[in-house]
């Protein structure tokens, strides 16, 4: 399994100006094998070219997790948000990306939307460009009962039945949707493509998002069991990174592999 540094770690800093660039040098500096990039550009344009020459200058992977949704409340909707979807993958094919993530959809949606043919056509054309650039498509469990459902992930990997149309598993999101991350690594395993490395703690009966071994999720039991099981592809560091987000990065790298 390659672990990748998250923008997410750096949402704050770079939404007050930081550049996505700087996390190429900070992947390389913790041995990592590359870097989850976010819609965080201050100038798209510019800035996705930059990355795309520090990363193929250093030979680290790039990913790039959307805010799209593969799914609205109908189909005029739908077909808006798929069209921001291929935005987004023209964006990872300029990266170099080898996953673009995505998730369910951005707000209320209507699941029965993914049985209709119109849908599904539109989702394989998304996915025959999407494989023409060696680009794998990993829809995300989201952290909600509805967004982290097992039973509609699994009919929407059933339903498009592609290879190149896989599961980003996150390890804490689960547990929005009451479904422990161990049973849903034994449900999912086929289906995975794409992990995030996170945890989740309960305050004052709100989950909220934390960093690996603080919380209710045994990432490393879940970590290891990905590798025991024969997991090879990628794996996202991606959580709050606080006040140092690197150093934060770096304790986590060392716990996992404790």
């Amino acid at each position: 399994m390659k672990l990748l540094l998250s923008a997410v770690l750096w949402e704050k800093q770079c939404k007050e100006g930081l550049s996505q660039t700087e996390l190429v040098g900070w992947a390389k500096d913790l041995n990592l094998a590359g870097v989850e990039f976010r819609p965080f550009w201050r100038d798209q344009e510019s800035e996705v070219d930059q990355v795309a020459a520090l990363i193929a200058k250093t030979g680290l992977t790039a990913v790039y997790a959307a805010n799209d949704g593969i799914l609205a409340v109908d189909q005029a909707q739908t077909i808006q948000a798929l069209a921001a979807l291929r935005q987004s993958l023209a964006i990872a094919v300029r990266l170099g990306a080898k996953v673009l993530r995505m998730n369910v959809a951005t707000g209320a949606f209507d699941a029965s939307l993914a049985k209709t043919d119109w849908w599904l056509a539109a989702m394989r054309q998304i996915l025959a460009d999407a494989e023409k650039a060696s680009i794998l498509l990993a829809v995300e469990n989201g952290p909600s009962k509805d967004k982290g459902d097992a039973g509609l992930l699994a009919d929407l990997l059933v339903t498009v039945g592609s290879p190149n149309f896989k599961l980003t598993f996150d390890t804490a999101n689960w547990l929005y949707s009451g479904v422990q991350p161990e049973k849903a690594l034994e449900q999912f395993l086929p289906y995975i493509g794409y992990v995030h490395l996170k945890d989740a703690v309960s305050e004052q009966g709100v989950m909220k998002h934390s960093h690996p071994g603080t919380g209710l999720v045994d990432v490393r039991g879940l970590y290891k069991q990905l590798l025991s099981n024969g997991y090879n592809g990628l794996a996202a560091l991606e959580f709050p990174g606080g006040d140092d987000p690197l150093g934060r990065a770096r304790i986590v790298a060392d716990y996992l592999c404790g």
